[in-house]
């Protein structure tokens, strides 16, 4: 029933394989692509032996693992080793582009560039009028100095998560510094000869502070509606972070679900039947959404629900069954396939965490007979959709917190204690935002209702800042917390064993639940003594 569950398994051990290997090894994957080759050779033989011999499927079956293991290992190997060589010298002029508008640092501008080869390296100018004034796709020419590789292979520790590797894993082979004199703009028509997404990000950016939509609201704003995180100060995101609502300024299947609902209200009203309107939808939807996920910058998480979304539009017009589970195992398998290292990102890790726990643990829960007799009350009716609405969002609020905290306490170093009760108020204001988001460009020809829809998403954006604001300051509103690499493990396998007994109700998952909770213990015992010696 769920294939790609078993496929995806090979795909990644391949993946981390890998990255484990080639983080202590060079290995050219001159060596690996024979070995690829002889392997599917070996999967085709067995194929066609399959239907005269019925005993080699098991031996198809090793070597479909096999094969996808290889593919992964392969896949991942030359990414990784592209990017890491693909690393600018000290003092040697390069073109680039400039990808990401300046972000102003203690001494300098923070700015991501590309290069002409396709090399993103994030350049820090020294700090002038020059560098402050910098637009989207403007062609530049520099010679950096101290220019610093990110590959985790160059740096000491694997399994430590820096800054450095999490810019590696996101594309971005070094960082470098610019001096004054050593950068210069090239003129108007060669640096506006190139139109990108990017380009219209900020004209929608522009847009918004015409709108009077600036500040600390207007880039809580951005942030949840076309990607722009840069305006968001580090206090903003300090406090989000502490609330345990920070995945509401990062966009995925959330924001992307509010917006697609909204523009599906204008399909109903439409005198068409169901499976005419659900070929209009796949025609005039999947090119919005993808629209949607190029302006904000594809980020993992709504390239995730972008994919999930037209799979799910295509089956609805196939007439094909709909299962969730394996539609994340595909979607997982194309994003990796088109860039294998995005498993290590920190975003697609939390993004396919939290589809994983909606997959896997809410059907557990559904089973329960406390939590059919609670949708059986009265006040829970069909009648009364906005305390079943409330309802729904607790229980993935709950799902989603517990399927990902290891890794936020792993990547972040805290777990937020008040993440429950503050995402129920931060999501009912996330709607609003959204849906008036979506209302604002719809109306961007009418002034009078663009302004007063401004002014409606400013209130709610000043609320969403007064809630986190009120939540951050709490006393022990966060438990500072950083598990290792084993740890996270030992942790996941603990919540798998609890849900496990709890569908079940069989004593093997207590037995692992109670070995986990003890090699757990010990784990966190020598890494006091360590740390106290």
């Amino acid at each position: 029933m769920f294939p790609l569950v078993r496929l995806i398994i090979p795909f990644v051990l391949g993946l981390v394989g890998a990255n484990c290997l080639l983080s202590y090894v060079a290995l050219p994957t001159e060596v690996l692509f024979p070995i690829l080759c002889l392997s599917a050779c070996l999967l085709v033989v067995l194929e066609m032996r399959k239907v005269k011999l019925p005993h080699t499927s098991s031996a198809f079956g090793i070597a479909t693992y096999l094969f996808t293991f290889l593919f992964a290992f392969t896949l991942f190997a030359y990414r990784y080793q592209r990017l890491a060589e693909s690393v600018p010298s000290d003092e040697q002029a390069i073109r680039a582009s400039v990808i990401s508008l300046p972000v102003e640092k203690a001494k300098s501008y923070m700015v991501k560039v590309k290069s002409e080869e396709g090399t993103c390296i994030l350049v820090y100018l020294a700090k002038e009028e020059r560098a402050k004034a910098l637009q989207m796709d403007d062609q530049l020419v520099l010679v950096p100095k101290y220019v610093n590789p990110t590959a985790p292979h160059l740096q000491t520790d694997l399994f430590s998560h820096t800054y450095q590797s999490y810019l590696f894993y996101s594309g971005t082979s070094a960082t470098c510094y610019v001096p004054k004199r050593n950068w210069q703009t090239l003129s108007a028509d060669s640096s506006k000869s190139s139109w990108s997404f990017r380009s219209l990000q900020q004209a929608m950016h522009r847009t918004y502070e015409r709108a009077g939509l600036t500040g600390e609201t207007g880039a809580i704003i951005e942030a949840m509606t076309i990607g722009n995180r840069t305006k968001l100060t580090k206090q903003q995101r300090q406090e989000f972070g502490n609330a345990g609502i920070s995945h509401i300024l990062a966009l995925s299947g959330f924001h992307l679900n509010t917006f697609l609902v909204v523009l599906n209200l204008f399909l109903f009203v439409l005198p068409i039947s169901i499976r005419t309107r659900r070929i209009v939808a796949l025609c005039a939807l999947l090119p919005i959404i993808w629209l949607y996920t190029a302006i904000a910058g594809f980020p993992p998480s709504l390239v995730r629900a972008s994919t999930m979304a037209s799979i799910l539009q295509v089956l609805l017009v196939i007439g094909r069954e709909y299962h969730l589970l394996n539609t994340l195992c595909l979607t997982a398998i194309l994003m990796l396939c088109w860039n294998p290292l995005q498993l290590m990102n920190v975003g697609f890790q939390l993004s396919f965490a939290s589809m994983l726990g909606i997959a896997l643990i809410i059907p557990v829960l559904m089973e329960f007979d406390e939590v059919k007799e609670m949708y059986k009350l009265s006040f829970l009716n069909k009648g009364n959709l906005i305390l079943r609405f409330l309802v729904l969002i607790v229980v993935i609020t709950l799902v989603c917190t517990l399927s990902t905290f290891p890794l936020v306490a792993y990547y972040f170093g805290q777990v937020p204690l008040l993440s429950l009760f503050s995402n129920v108020f931060a999501t009912l204001l996330a709607y609003g935002i959204m849906f008036f988001s979506v209302l604002f460009w719809l109306f961007s020809f009418w002034h009078g209702a663009q302004t007063l829809i401004a002014s409606i998403l400013n209130l709610l954006a000043k609320g969403m800042e007064t809630l986190t604001s009120f939540i951050s300051s709490i006393p022990h509103s966060t438990l500072s917390f950083r598990p290792t690499i084993l740890e996270v493990i030992l942790l996941y396998v603990a919540i798998v064993s609890l849900f496990l007994y709890l569908k079940k109700r069989t004593a093997r998952p207590v037995i692992v639940l109670l070995a986990t909770i003890i090699l757990f213990s010990i784990s966190r015992i020598v890494g006091n003594l360590f740390t106290l010696s």
